[in-house]
């Protein structure tokens, strides 16, 4: 009977190890992997292929939306639409409303010509430590480029081969945190210079601007 329970508590605490060993990785840890495996410049249909979560809504050559918990990715394309060529870039256009209720089995896929490119991804999430996120992302790319932070709210930027990092900083509590990563790809970005505005706010766009490096 002794020799049971001895084996039986063996076995226990083994499987305690076993499963510390195998946890997952810390919330940084995962924030910090890009939205998804595609290339920049694939198409619409291939990035949906590798999408990261499950499918929450998507607009055909535009974005697409996906969930992982409490993290979200969205993917972003350039997409060249012939009805736009030969506009007068400094006309004020309308923002096209968002389709309501284009869930992932409601989703609006609009018919139109003109070749969509993958060329941004952003990763959204509950607030985290800065110094956490920034360090699991100096662990994976090194040194930042440029960072502005100020009162505890700014962005830190990586300035890659073919891709620019943002991790946005909120002050929150009198303390900086992090809840969005911006990832955009350098080349697909020169075809439309202006294309920032549809990815950050104004106020965004003036703290790069203010840093760009």
């Amino acid at each position: 009977m002794k020799k049971i329970i001895i084996l039986t508590v063996v076995l226990t605490i083994t499987g305690i190890l076993l499963g510390q060993s195998e946890e997952e990785p810390d919330k940084a840890t995962v924030v910090a992997a890009e939205p998804g495996g595609a290339r920049w410049g694939s198409s619409f249909d291939e990035v949906r292929e590798v999408a990261r979560g499950k499918l929450q809504f998507y607009r055909k050559d535009h974005y697409i939306i996906t969930k992982d918990g409490e993290i979200t990715y969205t993917y972003g394309f350039f997409y060249e639409d012939p009805e736009m060529l030969g506009m007068d870039p400094e006309e004020e256009v309308e923002p096209e409303p968002e389709p309501a209720g284009a869930t992932a089995e409601g989703a609006t896929d609009d018919e139109k010509t003109g070749e969509a490119q993958y060329l941004y991804g952003i990763t959204s999430f509950p607030y985290l430590a800065m110094e956490d996120v920034k360090k699991k992302l100096i662990e994976k790319y090194g040194e930042p480029t440029a960072e502005s932070i100020v009162r505890n709210s700014g962005v830190i930027i990586w300035d890659l081969e073919t891709t620019q990092i943002s991790a946005w900083i909120d002050a929150y509590e009198k303390k900086p945190y992090c809840r969005k990563i911006v990832y955009v790809s350098k080349e697909v970005s020169k075809k439309l210079k202006d294309y920032n505005y549809k990815i950050f706010n104004r106020k965004e766009i003036d703290t790069l601007n203010r840093i760009k490096p």
